[in-house]
């Protein structure tokens, strides 16, 4: 799979202002001392989120539309809130807003193993297992034209997730 090389992706990360100079010195400093890739160290540290990696990949690369897609990004993800142990949001008590889960068909909510959890006119929040799936994120953000938020949350609970709200919601319009 290829990858953009560390300098080049801090450069247009830098230029598109979305870290700092600070910012990148710290990633690359953590990233020596973990062994992780300065991506995955950006991403764990919640300075970018994926969409924002693969963003900056398709700035760096703009004759290569499909290279976001194709991008290694690693691991890791951006923080999110009502984080459980672990640092993935816990879907247990979370609301689902029935217009998020209208916007995102079941099939592709099951074939990319996401859960919309909120929509408004700009972004779509998406509860992902793997939130650097970068074509899972473009898949939604294609099918919504919003940009896309990903929150890492656990994949079993996310399956059981799905499975239950796309029912309900089932039910609810059968019902109706």
């Amino acid at each position: 799979m290829p990858t953009i090389d560390d300098d080049t992706l801090s450069q247009v990360l830098l230029r598109m202002g979305l870290v700092n100079e600070e910012q990148l010195d710290e990633a690359r400093q953590e990233a020596e001392t973990t062994g992780g890739t300065l991506v995955q160290t950006l991403l764990r540290l919640g300075y970018v989120s994926a969409h924002e990696v693969a963003s900056a990949v398709e700035s760096a690369a703009p004759s290569s539309r499909d290279m976001q897609s194709q991008v290694e990004i690693g691991g890791g993800a951006p923080p999110a809130p009502s984080k459980a142990a672990g640092g993935r949001l816990s879907l247990a008590n979370q609301e689902i807003d029935p217009a998020a889960l209208r916007a995102i068909p079941r099939a592709t909510a099951e074939e990319h193993r996401v859960l919309p959890l909120s929509i408004n006119d700009e972004k779509i929040v998406l509860a992902m297992a793997d939130t650097t799936d970068v074509m899972a994120i473009d898949a939604v953000r294609l099918h919504t034209r919003r940009r896309v938020e990903p929150v890492e949350v656990d994949p079993g609970e996310l399956a059981r997730a799905v499975e239950q709200h796309y029912t309900a919601a089932a039910r609810a319009r059968a019902a109706a």
